[in-house]
């Protein structure tokens, strides 16, 4: 049976070890909302570093929530990296403002060239890390009400983009 303590044992375990490499942190994700791709965001890579050396399992929730905008900037490897901590934090309904529901539904929308950058931000998912957000959005989608106004996103894309066999 899918619980909450499972589905978080199963994402810290699939990604146990994932770096942020050069990926971008939290607050250098967030400046690319603001446009800034300057020395600024050297400054603010500093200011990541922590996170980085720390690994994933070091964010702290109110970062997480402060930053919230930085899931519709990450590159591949900072969504990679930020992923697991978002994920288990919602379960554990921490979160004030950060929504990573949409960014994990908006895989399916209908505009192809935003479907493309969404998708783009989960292309170094390997199988396992794939399958542990599929047994999130599983958890979520079971535990809401029939008629949630996003339930329909979730099938969706469980259905078009997180399917156990869309690699």
């Amino acid at each position: 049976m899918r619980t909450k303590e499972s589905v978080i044992a199963l994402i810290r375990e699939a990604f146990r070890d994932v770096p942020l490499g050069n990926g971008y942190g939290l607050r250098q994700a967030e400046s690319h909302d603001n446009g800034c791709y300057d020395e600024y965001t050297k400054e603010l890579q500093k200011l990541d570093a922590r996170e980085k050396a720390e690994g994933w399992q070091s964010l702290k929730v109110e970062d997480l929530d402060k930053y919230y905008v930085a899931l519709s900037f990450f590159d591949p490897e900072g969504m990679r990296f930020h992923l697991p901590a978002y994920m288990i934090f919602d379960l554990e309904d921490a979160f004030v403002c950060a929504d990573i529901l949409f960014s994990l539904t908006y895989v399916v929308t209908d505009d192809p060239d935003q479907r493309r950058y969404a998708q783009g931000h989960f292309s170094l998912l390997n199988r396992q890390q794939r399958h542990a957000v599929r047994e999130y959005l599983l958890l979520i989608r079971d535990e809401m009400d029939e008629d949630w106004f996003e339930r329909p996103k979730i099938e969706a894309a469980l259905k078009l983009y997180w399917a156990e066999d869309t690699e």
